[in-house]
């Protein structure tokens, strides 16, 4: 005889819990929503009380709890092994967190140094020529940027500091230091020249640098990097193309600085971009370029 609490067949029960009747089945197999089985026609029957249950065990499904786990939650309660198990799990959500909000800053940052070359004058050219035989040229041109943060690592040998290869140290220096913050993104990354170097044609890395595209407090983060705010500042920018003499690129930027006898409020910070692949397998490699100044 059917019992009066275990009144809902397996239909209306899976329909209360928007589930399927095989959902049903398995948890009974599996032993961890066993229903009333009526001994006169061997039919199924669940009871309302029984829809918290289904809750709790499809909320520990979506947290990632194996139907074993959840078993042994269900066959042998304690409150300690519940609130390990349960802090385990936020801990393990954290990260997850931590890493998805890395994700979007990285692509934030990249998307703003997409936007920074179409910025720059004939920047969207710079794919059309690549497939031809010359390099692309832009001229400096000069734009404001709303709130950007650098966080720098000083070269440790900048007189020898020419191109990336001789840096290696250094590179896996800033590598570790940022890898500690985890509100910090890595990429996109580059170095820095300081003006006075443009200046006396001393091409040599001062720094190494990651950035934010939000403002940062000081902070722990004094304790590991020389840091950099430009808010609501003037910068003059271009792009440059690896086929062509990067010191052309310099000339120009300091040719536009003098002529527009305009300020210099920073280094000169070059981002390492992308490689790019012609049609005729040409090959380049794009560097933004941008120095703060004021009018």
């Amino acid at each position: 005889m059917k019992s009066v609490e275990y009144n809902l067949t397996v239909k209306q029960f899976a329909k209360l819990c928007n589930t399927t009747r095989d959902t049903l089945r398995h948890y009974y197999e599996t032993g961890i929503l066993i229903p009333y089985i009526d001994e006169d026609n061997g039919y199924h029957y669940y009871s309302s009380a029984q829809l918290g249950s289904f809750y709790y065990i499809n909320n520990l499904r979506e947290l990632g709890y194996s139907i074993k786990d959840i078993r042994q939650f269900m066959s042998s309660f304690s409150l300690s092994s519940y609130s390990n198990l349960f802090e385990a799990k936020r801990s393990e959500i954290n990260q997850l967190i931590k890493k998805l909000e890395s994700d979007l800053r990285t692509i934030e940052q990249i998307q703003w140094l997409v936007k920074q070359i179409d910025l720059c004058e004939e920047g969207l050219k710079i794919n059309q020529n690549i497939q031809d035989a010359g390099p692309v040229t832009t001229s400096p041109k000069l734009s404001s940027v709303k709130d950007i943060c650098f966080f720098k690592t000083s070269i440790q040998t900048p007189n020898m500091a020419t191109n990336m290869s001789k840096i290696t140290k250094d590179i896996n220096c800033h590598i570790d230091k940022i890898k500690c913050f985890d509100d910090v993104t890595l990429l996109p990354m580059g170095s820095t020249i300081s003006f006075s170097c443009l200046e006396s044609k001393d091409f040599h890395y001062n720094d190494l640098f990651s950035f934010s595209l939000k403002s940062k407090k000081k902070k722990s983060y004094s304790k590991s990097f020389d840091m950099d705010y430009l808010k609501d500042q003037t910068i003059l920018h271009c792009v440059h193309d690896s086929r062509q003499d990067i010191r052309k690129s310099y000339d120009a930027i300091i040719k536009k600085i003098k002529a527009d006898n305009l300020k210099v409020c920073s280094d000169l910070y070059i981002f390492s971009l992308f490689n790019i692949y012609g049609i005729k397998h040409q090959h380049s490699y794009l560097k933004y370029l941008m120095i703060a100044v004021n009018k």
